[in-house]
């Protein structure tokens, strides 16, 4: 990602959190310490200011020699919120009772000396409280401090609740979502400041199931797994899980080895509520065994499942001994002493035995889950050619039997219209096409009597003209004729 993106990146995110912070105000479920407890800030008057570093931001760029508009209108420029809660008193007069301030704390000078940001650390942090104690007011401050670079462990030890002050930081995560840390005991107020809501995080937890399709159909989706790739909570992504396989016809969720796990049943979906079935249609449905196929598809399904996690389990088991086996072998290496290596060398005997344990324990689970997988194969097949309702081989030979008579009288039918009806190139009969040429060889003959018996306007001119002498001009004698010429010159030869 460019410098430029990071700006315009950062500048995004604090424009969702002063949005979030915004829409908060009016909800209900906003209660924050106030002189006389803990209050709704619905209810309470409020007096709200709001900032921004622009000027400093505008200070900062020309020191270092940066001015360019381009890179302004894309930094951030550390936005804050500030509401003071106000009472009633004496029916007239109003008593500051609570405070809520907002802070947008983004690494500019690291984006304008193209430094990469860093997370703040919490002597950064204990450095911005120290100076913001001395302008802030003496009612119980409830202080959010947001920071697009995130924040250092360190700095989250400082997220606590105190008489005169609680302090909740809000930072992005990897996973596209927001983290909020803040103290235990004030957990409600603390999500509230999350500033993606409910839909986008399902939204974001159905890309994830969307793109991991090849797991859900093989095995199942662990819960636990989803929450870590997504960032979420663990009971709101195992509750979407549920409410997810319910709203879906042929996914189920159960906990299965001490996880909730999304997997597919390619069952055919249960019946609509409130659908009575006939009662004929009841009693062959009792005789014929119909659904024991889907129960029994559900349960394989159930059990692929579980062997599917049982598996993923042993793998990741595998992983730690290899680790463990790895580090045993770099600690033999180092270790000086003769005693100290006969130690490790028994410890890693053991780990060694251990993961061929774990090895054969993994072959055993993938070949019942293959025998399952089989079986559950063949039942669908069973079930999909029964629902197809194919008809039965005489019925077909019949069917193709008739196929063939239709297509021949079709054939026959063609024939005899072909043989009543001659039609000629261009679309024309017999008779249209001789008349058609009789009316092409009268205008032909036309064409070529016309100009041998009609006189054209010049030549009617010519032969009508009368004649007209003209008298030789006057000048110089005119030449002799030239018959008058040629006897002159015979006789004097």
């Amino acid at each position: 990602m460019s410098d430029l993106a990071v700006m315009e990146h950062f500048r995004t995110l604090e424009q969702r959190m002063m949005d979030h912070v915004r829409r908060l105000l009016d909800d209900s479920r906003l209660r924050i310490d106030t002189l006389s407890g803990r209050r709704v800030v619905q209810s309470l008057e409020k007096e709200v200011e709001v900032a921004d570093q622009s000027l400093e931001l505008k200070r900062l760029m020309s020191q270092l020699n940066c001015a360019d508009r381009t890179i302004e209108s894309a930094m951030p420029v550390q936005p804050s919120l500030r509401v003071i809660l106000k009472r009633r008193k004496w029916f007239v007069f109003t008593q500051p009772t609570g405070q809520l301030e907002v802070h947008c704390l983004s690494p500019v000078q690291a984006l304008l000396s193209g430094q990469p940001p860093a997370a703040l650390t919490g002597s950064e942090v204990q450095k911005w409280l120290t100076s913001h104690n001395a302008t802030r007011a003496r009612v119980p401050l409830t202080l959010v401090l947001m920071c697009p670079s995130g924040f250092t462990r360190e700095a989250h030890d400082l997220a606590e609740r105190r008489a005169d002050r609680t302090l909740i930081l809000v930072e992005p995560n990897a996973a596209g979502g927001w983290n909020v840390v803040g103290p235990s005991e004030t957990k409600s107020l603390v999500d509230l400041f999350d500033p993606e809501s409910v839909e986008q995080k399902q939204s974001r937890l159905t890309e994830l199931i969307a793109r991991r399709q090849a797991e859900l159909l093989s095995g199942g989706l662990a819960g636990d797994k989803l929450a870590a790739a997504t960032g979420l909570p663990i009971g709101f992504v195992e509750s979407f899980l549920k409410n997810y396989a319910a709203q879906s016809g042929d996914l189920l969720s159960r906990r299965l080895e001490g996880r909730v796990v999304l997997f597919s049943t390619s069952a055919a979906p249960p019946p609509r509520q409130g659908v009575a079935m006939p009662l004929l249609q009841r009693i062959r449905a009792i005789f014929s065994g119909q659904g024991e196929e889907e129960k029994k598809i559900a349960f394989l399904s159930e059990r692929r499942a579980m062997l599917a996690q049982q598996r993923e389990r042993s793998v990741e088991q595998m992983d730690q001994l290899e680790k463990r086996e790895t580090e045993l072998r770099r600690s033999f290496s180092d270790s000086p002493a003769e005693s100290a290596r006969r130690r490790i060398a028994s410890q890693l005997l053991q780990t060694r035995k251990e993961l061929a344990r774990r090895q054969q324990l993994l072959s055993v689970t993938a070949q019942q889950e293959e025998i399952i997988a089989a079986h559950l194969h063949n039942l669908q097949l069973v079930r999909q050619g029964r629902k197809a309702a194919l008809p039965a081989g005489d019925q077909l030979a019949a069917d193709a039997q008739m196929a063939e008579e239709t297509l021949a009288d079709l054939q026959a039918l063609s024939e005899m219209g072909s043989q009543n009806l001659t039609v000629h190139e261009g679309g024309l009969s017999q008779e249209e096409q001789e008349l058609y040429e009789q009316l092409q060889e009268q205008e032909r003959d036309q064409s070529a009597v016309a100009p041998e018996h009609a006189p054209t306007a010049i030549n009617a001119l010519r032969v009508d003209a009368p004649r007209i002498d003209v008298p030789p001009a006057a000048g110089p004698a005119a030449s002799p004729a030239p018959d008058t010429k040629r006897a002159a010159d015979e006789s004097a030869l």
